[in-house]
Formats: structure tokens, C-alpha cells, sequence
């Protein structure tokens, strides 16, 4: 029986060894490089869900921070169906929700933009957008607090969208809910066999 192992270090160890590779030495003068223009700030909630007010101020901190531009999104569940055509426009309390932000970043001087994306699937929708504006930070500001099934954003509807976020994004991520610890976890006394 052969030993794989060693048959393996064998091979490795009999190869001649790798000369380095001698490049010549390169100077590019003249040509200047500004590699710390920050992409957008983008400030994201998802199915109309209220913003938290320290997620709308630290967006606004951060854009005006680093001169950066604002970008504000919602993204809402698209009607099923034949209805997809048919924009039923934004509900009043969430369009005004979007726009205060927006409003004191322009009010700063700065370029703000609010978005409105329907979608079926709004987290993929979300992951796009954050692909397409490379923003450097997403504060993803629903309310924590605020958090209902009834608002079509559950608590865990809104973890499941954070997960994704962290996972298929490369860019700072801040949430609401960060800055407090999770609840203590209940311990359920089991009895015991004797």
C-alpha cells in the first residue's frame, strides 16, 4: 500500500526550485491618481418602513462628513399579476419619510437623491441597487422599534435582509439595531429525572 501522503511531499520536494522572476523597475511620472473619492452614502429601508431618526442623522452626518452624495431608497413589494404596469404611487407618510432626509442634505449643500424601487423580491432588489450605486456605506435604516407584521416589515423579515446584505455586499453596513445588545435569552428550567 502507497502512502499518498508521502508520495505527495515526495513530488513537491523532488521539483527544482522556482527561479524568481526578475521584473524591471517601472516609474510613472506625471500622472496623479485620486483613489479617496468616496462613493454615496446610501441611506435604505425596505416595504415603506419608517426610518429610524438616528439612521436619517447619521446618514446626513456622514454624507456632509465626507461631501458625499445621499441617496435615499425604499424599496416596496411590486403588485402580483397582471397589475405590475400600473404604478399605484407611494403611500403620503412614506414619500414625506424619504424626503426629510434628503431635504437636510440639500439644506447642507449637499446632492441628494430619493429612489422608489418596486420590486417581487425586494432584498434582491436592495443587493442591486447597493451593486450598482457602490456606495461606501448602506445605513439600513428601519426602525427597530417600529417593527410590525402588520407594517408588512417583521423583525424577521428585516434579520433575514440584513443577513443578506452582510453576505452579498462588500461595503459598510450599519443598522439601527447594532448599537444595542440582543435581549437576554430566557432560560427554561427542565426538570430534572431522579
Amino acid at each position: 500500500m502507497v502512502n499518498m501522503e508521502l508520495l505527495w511531499w515526495a513530488r513537491w520536494s523532488a521539483a527544482p526550485p522556482v527561479a524568481p522572476v526578475s521584473r524591471p523597475q517601472t516609474r510613472i511620472v506625471g500622472v496623479t491618481a485620486s483613489f479617496d473619492v468616496p462613493g454615496p452614502v446610501l441611506l435604505a429601508t425596505l416595504r415603506g418602513a419608517p426610518l429610524a431618526p438616528a439612521a436619517e442623522s447619521l446618514a446626513v452626518d456622514l454624507a456632509a462628513d465626507v461631501e458625499a452624495r445621499l441617496l435615499v431608497v425604499d424599496v416596496v413589494d411590486a403588485p402580483p399579476g397582471r397589475c405590475r404596469g400600473v404604478d399605484l404611487g407611494a403611500a403620503a407618510a412614506a414619500t414625506e419619510a424619504l424626503r426629510r432626509p434628503a431635504e437636510e442634505a440639500l439644506a447642507r449643500g449637499l446632492p441628494a437623491t430619493t429612489l422608489v424601487v418596486r420590486a417581487t423580491r425586494p432584498v434582491d432588489a436592495l443587493i442591486e441597487v447597493v451593486a450598482d450605486a457602490a456606495p461606501s456605506i448602506v445605513v439600513f435604516g428601519p426602525d427597530p422599534a417600529r417593527l410590525s407584521r402588520l407594517r408588512r416589515l417583521s423583525p424577521r423579515a428585516q434579520r433575514r435582509a440584513v443577513r443578506a446584505l452582510e453576505a452579498r455586499t462588500t461595503c459598510l453596513l450599519w443598522r439601527p439595531d447594532a448599537a444595542t445588545p440582543p435581549p437576554p435569552r430566557r432560560v427554561i428550567g427542565m426538570p430534572v429525572a431522579r
